[in-house]
Parts: C-alpha cells; structure tokens; sequence
C-alpha cells in the first residue's frame, strides 16, 4: 500500500468489490471486467489443486485449509451455500486489487461513488495501481483527501464464483479463516448503500466465527489458536489507537474554528497518531480518508458482539437476525434490537 498501512488495510484486506462491476464510464466498466475475466480465466478446483505440482506443500495445505473454512461457513455458521472460493487462481504480487478511499477535509465525511443498481460505496476498485493513483490524484485535485491502499481478495455479488488468490495460500490459518468468512458473509447480506454495516458485519463474523473455527478444528491451547488469538490482539490495539484518532478528530471539527486553524491543528494530531501508530509496527501517513478507510470495517463491532452474546453465540440465529435488519437504517435496527436505543 502507499504509504504504508495498518494490518487492517494491508494483505489480508477484508473488503467487499460490488464496485468492480458497476461502473459509471465505459472504460472503468472495461477494466474491470477484464481485470476480472483474467482471474476467472486462470482459476483451477481446489480438488484439482491439491495434486497440482507447481504449487508447494504449504500451498497445497492452504487450499485444504480453504475447504474446510468453507464447510465451516455453510455447516456451522449458517451462510448462505454458495461456489465462492471452491476454486483458486493465480496472482502475482501481494496486491490483488486497489482500493481508493476520499473525504473531505474538515469533517469526517467520505467521498461516494455511485454506481447504478449497487448503490454508493466509499471506494472504488481498480486492478492496477498506476490506475488507482490517478483516482486519488483526482480527488486531491478536486480538494479531497485520498488514500490507496491493497487488497488481497474480493467478493463480487454476481451469478459467477469468485476464486481464492493464490497469494492467500500461504497465510496463517486464523487470519486466512477470518478473511474467507467474511467474504463469505457478503453472500448472505447486503444492504445498499449501507457499506460500513455490511464490511463491519462482515469483519465481526470473520474475526469471531475464525476462532470458533480453530477451537473446533485444532482444540483450546492448540498453536493455532494462540497464534490467531495473539494476531487479534494486535490488530485490536491498532483498531483502538484509530478510534482515539478518530474521538479527537471528531472533537476538532465540531469547534467552530477557521479552516486554516483546523487544518494546522489536526496535522497535529495526525503526526502524533502516526507516532502512537508506529509503536504499533503501523507505518502510515494519515489524513482523513485513511481514517474512514479503517472505519468502514470496524464500526460498533461491539453491537455485534452484544446481538451474537443475546443470541446464545449461535451463529445461524445471529445470522438470520442480521438478515431481517430494516435496510433503511440497519445499524438504527440492529441497536434497537440489543436495548441501545
């Protein structure tokens, strides 16, 4: 990623691409659905992979891994059975495709992109990051602030099942079981123009329902499951060092203080949080489309936790709730329904 990133942005993003194939001009729709067709075209069976001899043990492991992350999915969790991921592709280099974020620069407010039928979305999806630079170029130019940051695998909402990377294969089986679940979860939910709900759902399930995952599947104390518990644990000291950014960000802009002045004081802000950020292996260049970037996977997460705890912790009753949420105001829903108001 430019600039560096946070765990949270950098491989193994977790990100839903409605945006990849829906398009407002002929030559982004182009693009990406060549960029697409490309990975359609090489993909393989996961089957057909594990006796594949180009690909290495570790890999192959990987791929039986995948199966058995999506077993998980359908069986336990109670998502919606789907082809996603029962096949695998291809990739060179880390990053699959490139996410550009904006916002405006006195408020926490994210620059949209519509696209007919998908709804707006606060990115846009790009397959090669020369492209994706001058998106963000753009932005700056119009007075934006803009960010470009990598992702090592999408979910198209389409009839067509979308592979696994190859690049993923070699991940650590707790972060590659949190990225295939919450994947997997854009299949059984989506509200439009509600894409914060929809990737912060989906990032509480892949991060909760990932341990259940090991637990059952390598036992409590297993390395599995430390290593995965530990990784957790990083990436939520990250996750709340960008919420305190996020608390005095918000204080800032709520004064009423000439632009000039908010402008100097928040660079302020902003370089001690890259301090505080890189005390915490984050190596970043902060503004404001950076921090919605991080927001828009990680928003009340713990609404979801206290919904999952109400529920018994059974996933399939979570999941049908998060189902039946009033699309108009899911967030609104889902709070009414755990007494948050």
């Amino acid at each position: 990623m430019e600039n560096g990133s946070s765990p949270l942005l950098r491989k193994p993003a977790l990100l839903l691409a409605a945006t990849l194939f829906s398009g407002c001009s002929p030559a982004y729709v182009l693009h990406v659905a060549s960029g697409h067709a490309r990975l359609l075209w090489s993909r393989q069976s996961l089957e057909r992979g594990l006796s594949d001899p180009a690909l290495s043990e570790a890999q192959k492991r990987g791929l039986a891994r995948v199966a058995e992350i999506r077993r998980f999915a359908f069986e336990r969790i109670g998502l919606e059975n789907s082809r996603d991921y029962s096949s695998y592709a291809h990739v060179d280099g880390a990053g699959l495709t490139f996410l550009v974020s904006g916002a405006e620069r006195l408020r926490l407010e994210p620059y949209l992109w519509s696209f007919p039928v998908a709804g707006s979305f606060p990115y846009k999806g790009f397959f090669k990051k020369d492209k994706a630079l001058r998106e963000k170029r753009r932005l700056e130019i119009k007075g934006y602030d803009a960010h470009v940051g990598a992702a090592a695998a999408y979910n198209t909402p389409l009839w067509f099942s979308d592979p696994v990377p190859s690049t993923l294969l070699d991940e650590p089986v707790g972060p590659l079981a949190a990225l295939i679940l919450h994947e997997l979860s854009h299949g059984s939910f989506f509200f439009k123009d509600h894409a914060s709900f929809n990737e912060s759902a989906a990032t509480f399930i892949g991060e909760t329902a990932a341990e259940d995952f090991l637990r059952e599947s390598y036992g409590l104390g297993s390395p599995e499951l430390d290593q995965y518990r530990a990784w957790r644990s990083s990436e939520a000291a990250v996750a709340q060092a960008f919420d305190r950014l996020y608390e005095s960000l918000e204080r800032l802009y709520g004064l009423r203080l000439a632009p000039e002045e908010v402008l100097r004081r928040r660079e302020e802000i902003f370089r001690a949080g890259e301090r505080d950020l890189a005390g915490l292996g984050v190596e970043i260049r902060l503004n404001n489309a950076v921090l919605l970037a991080e927001r828009t996977y990680r928003r009340d997460l713990s609404l979801f936790q206290r919904a999952h705890d109400r529920r018994g912790r059974r996933w399939p009753e979570t999941i049908r709730l998060l189902r039946s949420l009033n699309p108009r105001d899911p967030f609104g829903n889902l709070r009414a329904s755990v007494g948050g108001g």
